[in-house]
């Protein structure tokens, strides 16, 4: 069963009240639930990389259909080495920020959507290394910088591109209704730590009874 972001902070929740039957006094926010979620799964796959058991199909969302825009001023291209006009007219469209991190490549494809092709990507300097190659020089390629992508020596006739991507934050594409990318098994996982953080945190808010008027005293001389 596929669960929604609202699905998962219900079980936490549920989990939270479950373990802390008896202590008073305290609630907790189903938004900030939602919130810590969707950060615990952008560590989980950190975390899944570094043991190597990282597995991202499902963590992958796909952006169908995102159009390109002519850069009409070559200045806007934030490198410092940008190419000529003899290099064709370069595009760009916005997206949302990707998920970089040591070892965990965020970008599955991106190219046309009948997905006949694959546009090579690029982030930082590497670009430069891409655009003097002797190979690939002239290949369709990406440069991703922060929310932007710049795409050159585009195909023919191409005015869209689809992207599957691991992102940073995965509500910038959801809509209500949408099961939240990750695997049923490392939502499990997350579930059952995230609600034993919670019920760990609200024990130790919670004041402890001063038992100290029980114990006996010493009879007096």
């Amino acid at each position: 069963m596929n669960l929604t972001l609202c699905d998962y902070a219900d079980l936490i929740i549920a989990n939270v009240y479950g373990g802390l039957k008896g202590v008073a006094n305290f609630s907790i926010s189903k938004e900030a639930v939602e919130a810590e979620f969707v950060l615990g799964s952008r560590r989980l796959i950190k975390e899944l990389q570094s043991a190597q058991r990282l597995d991202p199909e499902e963590f992958f969302q796909v952006l169908p259909k995102v159009k390109l825009s002519l850069l009409t001023e070559l200045s806007d291209v934030p490198l410092p080495d940008v190419p000529d006009k003899k290099q064709g007219k370069i595009f760009y469209m916005d997206i949302p920020e990707l998920l970089w991190s040591s070892g965990v490549n965020p970008v599955d494809y991106i190219g046309p959507f009948n997905r006949f092709y694959q546009y090579i990507v690029k982030k930082g300097n590497s670009f430069i290394e891409q655009r003097y190659s002797k190979y690939h020089a002239k290949e369709p390629a990406v440069w991703i910088k922060g929310k932007r992508a710049y795409v050159m020596n585009n195909l023919p006739n191409v005015q869209f591109l689809q992207l599957r991507v691991l992102l940073k934050d995965p509500t910038d594409l959801l809509k209500e209704g949408d099961p939240f990318p990750i695997p049923s098994d490392a939502g499990d996982i997350l579930v059952q730590k995230m609600s034993e953080q919670y019920i760990r945190y609200y024990r130790l808010q919670t004041p402890q009874p001063n038992t100290q008027n029980d114990i006996p005293r010493p009879a007096e001389q």
